[in-house]
């Protein structure tokens, strides 16, 4: 495409494109702050990617030409991706495939979702403008090549690279800012191009970053294969599960409708990892604004009489049965009674009374002189036993019932 060819383009201000992406966002294309204070770019997408013949030793040469210490364990830790090409994208624009690389070819960061207050997980080590042919699409497209960093070096960064194996990971972003904007002013001209309502056409592209990021929309039968399939291979642990849910916490924060969405994510994450990895501790965590513990808690009785692992097969199902239901009954339980909770403090606070306030004896606050005295405990007798697990756990399920009915109006 030649914006010579065009007849009614018409170039405008960063700033008035920032006021377009503002009036009309959408999960595709945001603006952020650089590290250098300079506004940015960022435009997501599901790219796929391919790999040329790349040999171990033409890994290494590209390796060593970002002036790092080759390490035998980098042949296996690059990943390509299609970060770009010429297709109307998701917020309607069309981001020409004419990339700089003046900026970028200094140090080539492959931050996590473009988050730099963490050590980058990688370094993009190739990129080119190269010709993709993927469907209905033939055209130029910007193909890049990261590496990632290895176990040894960090920790958090090895969880991300068998995510991103795991095809847990498959979207990615390119960070960059255009010299050239071009707003098309014809209806004709902008329906030929397939330009969204709102689009613009974003030329002379100055690449500033890439990332892996985003955890796909997909159904809960395709997660639980792909969990199954990396738990199987040796691709996915149990650890990687809370990172999976840390991910998409930070996903849902400050959207609309984030804490329903994050509750739903959580307790899908959750049943199929308990049904995975059985003997591991999965607990819920109900707090958006909240990051998730990124280990398994301890498993034990709550009473801290007996190890859970030690308690027959029947009883850690029954248990691990129980949990999935207070979990899911706390999805839909909990936005209630904190609408209950919330009404009784205004209430409260409308009476000027403390709503945890203990209740008092009498209502002018002494003793009430005709309560019954509490008798003494008897030496004699023996204490109670103490309930085992098995007790415990029988009471709670009559609780749950009893709450169930209840809940359902029985």
């Amino acid at each position: 495409m030649k914006i010579s060819e065009l007849k009614s383009a018409e170039p405008i201000s960063f700033e008035k494109l920032k006021d377009r992406y503002s009036s009309h966002p959408t999960a595709h294309t945001s603006i952020k702050e650089g590290l250098d204070g300079r506004p940015k770019i960022v435009k997501s997408g599901p790219f796929g990617n391919e790999m040329p013949d790349l040999t171990p030793e033409k890994i290494k040469e590209l390796v060593i030409a970002r002036g790092m210490p080759w390490d035998p364990q980098y042949t296996d830790r690059v990943i390509p991706y299609w970060a770009s090409d010429e297709r109307v994208d998701g917020q309607g624009d069309i981001v020409l495939a004419n990339w700089l690389f003046d900026e970028f070819k200094q140090n080539s960061p492959m931050p996590y979702s473009h988050e730099w207050s963490a050590p980058p997980v990688g370094r993009v080590i190739d990129w080119r403008v190269m010709m993709r042919e993927d469907g209905n699409y033939r055209g130029r497209a910007l193909w890049i090549l990261g590496l990632f960093a290895t176990k040894d070096m960090w920790e958090w960064a090895d969880t991300i690279f068998r995510l991103v194996k795991g095809r847990f990971l498959v979207g990615g972003s390119v960070g960059f800012y255009s010299k050239v904007i071009i707003d098309i002013k014809d209806d004709q001209e902008r329906a030929r191009l397939g330009l969204g309502r709102y689009g613009v056409i974003l030329d002379e592209n100055h690449l500033l970053e890439y990332s892996p990021t985003t955890i796909p929309a997909l159904a809960s039968s395709v997660i639980a294969d792909k969990m199954r399939k990396g738990r199987d291979n040796g691709t996915l642990e149990s650890y990687d599960v809370h990172m999976l849910r840390e991910l998409k916490r930070q996903e849902l924060q400050g959207s609309k409708n984030g804490k329903e969405e994050w509750l739903k994510t959580e307790n899908l994450l959750l049943e199929i990892a308990r049904t995975l990895w059985p003997k591991e501790r999965f607990e819920l965590h109900r707090e958006l604004d909240v990051p998730v513990t990124l280990e398994n808690p301890p498993i034990s009785d709550p009473t801290g009489q007996t190890s859970f692992k030690e308690l027959s097969p029947e009883v850690q199902t029954a248990f691990a049965n129980l949990q999935k239901a207070v979990d899911s009954l706390s999805a839909t339980v909990i936005p209630f009674m904190n609408r209950i909770e919330a009404t009784m403090t205004d209430i409260a606070d409308h009476m000027n009374v403390k709503p945890d306030q203990p209740p008092q004896d009498g209502q002018d606050g002494n003793p009430d002189p005709n309560a019954p005295a509490t008798p003494p405990a008897d030496p004699t007798k023996e204490p109670p036993p103490k309930k085992t697990l098995e007790t415990e756990l029988a009471i709670a399920v009559r609780h749950l019932q009893t709450l169930s009915r209840t809940l359902k109006g029985n």
